[in-house]
């Protein structure tokens, strides 16, 4: 009466912000089971193709597998192996689970932290800073095409007059 089985996603839910899929999302299905969680306590690993996360430009250190809980995504401590091409995280039980690739910038700590965006596209700044959402005041931004005031700021919770930086 119990049984398992791991299904390839034709779609996903929407991804979080700045991050690319790589590969294919699966659904982890499980009945029969008392509990839900004790199905598969152990790891889930995506082996990839070296070539997959070259042509969408990532770095195979920052793959990192997520987890869709039915509301929201959660990122899984993953470990990649890139001799491999191997990523592994602990199994959150029956779900969907994608491997995803995303720009990693450390920030040393509170105060300032001069980064610069590197990601292209254009994006609403509120959108493009989403998976930092609360950890940051002020974003400022250099328009060199403007010799008068070249200068852009976006402040959370700053009057709209103040806040210039749009993109």
């Amino acid at each position: 009466g119990e049984f398992y089985t791991i299904q390839s996603m034709a779609g996903l839910p929407p991804l979080p912000p700045g991050r690319t899929l790589v590969g294919q999302g699966y659904n982890l299905v499980a009945t029969g089971f008392p509990t839900d969680t004790e199905v598969l306590t152990g790891s889930i690993s995506f082996q990839y193709l070296g070539n997959d996360v070259l042509m969408i430009g990532a770095n195979e250190d920052d793959l990192t597998i997520y987890f869709w809980d039915g509301n929201d995504w959660h990122e899984l401590g993953t470990v990649v192996d890139t001799y491999y091409n191997m990523a592994s995280a602990p199994s959150q039980g029956p779900g969907v689970y994608a491997l995803m690739a995303s720009v990693k910038i450390p920030l040393y700590g509170p105060g300032w932290n001069l980064v610069s965006y590197p990601v292209p596209g254009t994006l609403v700044v509120t959108e493009a800073l989403r998976s930092i959402e609360g950890s940051y005041a002020i974003v400022y931004g250099y328009v060199m095409t403007d010799t008068v005031d070249p200068w852009r700021v976006q402040g959370v919770g700053a009057p709209a007059y103040v806040n210039r930086l749009h993109e």
